[in-house]
């Protein structure tokens, strides 16, 4: 174990790798009940990070930020949750690549970690903003994953 070792996954493996935990970990962390294995989730998230962090694009590296996020406020974890999701959500605002599809999942996983360390005012904000940003996707499968997000979300009052 104390060993240094040489070995090193190749491109094509770590994207394999970024890809399998990604999926994974989505499924868990949109699973309307209660989340069953924390840990697991978590491990999924922050694997999936590391590998996309080796081999993606900045894009796919603010996505699995945009996970942790999603997979730290599922767990309870407010503050953990608002330090990633502030790592991500600059990019997908500022980026002019960046889709309302995206923007809608950004803003309302930017919004749950809000609420799960109180702060309410910039919660409401990005409710509404994913809201905005929703009601401008067509696409039946990117409503879906918005609206399986949107559903851990109260509205704002």
């Amino acid at each position: 174990m104390g060993e240094s070792s040489n070995f090193t996954i190749d491109q094509d493996w770590q994207t394999h790798f970024a890809k399998v935990t990604n999926n994974r970990a989505w499924d868990l962390a949109e699973d309307p009940n209660e989340v069953s294995s924390i840990n697991e989730l978590l491990n999924l998230a922050h694997a999936s990070a590391w590998h996309w962090s080796q081999v993606g694009s900045k894009r796919e590296i603010m996505r699995s930020n945009l996970l942790i996020a999603f997979a730290h406020a599922r767990s309870n974890f407010g503050q953990t949750a608002y330090h990633f999701s502030q790592s991500m959500i600059d990019f997908f605002i500022r980026d002019p690549d960046t889709q309302d599809w995206e923007k809608a999942i950004a803003f309302a996983v930017h919004a749950l970690a809000c609420l799960k360390c109180r702060k309410l005012d910039e919660f409401e904000k990005f409710v509404t903003l994913s809201l905005d940003s929703s009601s401008k996707v067509k696409n039946p499968q990117d409503l879906n994953v918005i609206q399986k997000i949107l559903h851990f979300i109260p509205q704002p009052l």
